[in-house]
């Protein structure tokens, strides 16, 4: 698909005179195209490095969920046990740059779980799906 959007863009940029494309309707029709992904990335694996830092890996989202090219993911994490209002409450949103398909924490507090989500975005924005883990930080 990504292929052919290329080539297509490609014949449309072209300043051949033998072709007479409408290059504002042709560009239009082609950005509908583009839409928030359908599908969120999947967290395959963590690890817990020996300094206590987590590594996240993830798998990319398919192409046909795609809807575009996907511009990079969004990682939010909480506190497992604690609500909002307690003091060792903890959390946080990044956002990582495709190709990318891990992260590395380095501030979480020890010894807790956390609830991991992933979304992708394209230039459309973010997918309203998700994909969720618990991991668990280094020892106290």
């Amino acid at each position: 698909m990504f292929a052919c959007l290329f080539v297509y863009l490609f014949v449309c940029f072209l300043d051949i005179p033998s072709f007479s494309f409408n290059y504002s309707y042709s560009l239009k029709v082609l950005i509908s195209f583009i839409k928030v992904p359908s599908a969120a990335p999947w967290i395959r694996d963590y690890v817990i490095e020996p300094s206590s830092d987590v590594r996240i890996f993830w798998e990319q989202v398919s192409e046909e969920d795609r809807n575009g090219i996907i511009l990079g993911y969004t990682i939010s994490y909480e506190t497992e046990c604690f609500d909002e209002h307690h003091p060792s409450w903890h959390s946080g949103e990044v956002n990582v740059s495709a190709p990318s398909t891990m992260y590395t924490f380095s501030n979480l507090l020890p010894g807790l779980g956390y609830r991991v989500r992933i979304a992708a975005f394209t230039s459309k924005g973010i997918s309203g799906h998700y994909n969720e883990k618990i991991i668990f930080s280094g020892k106290l």
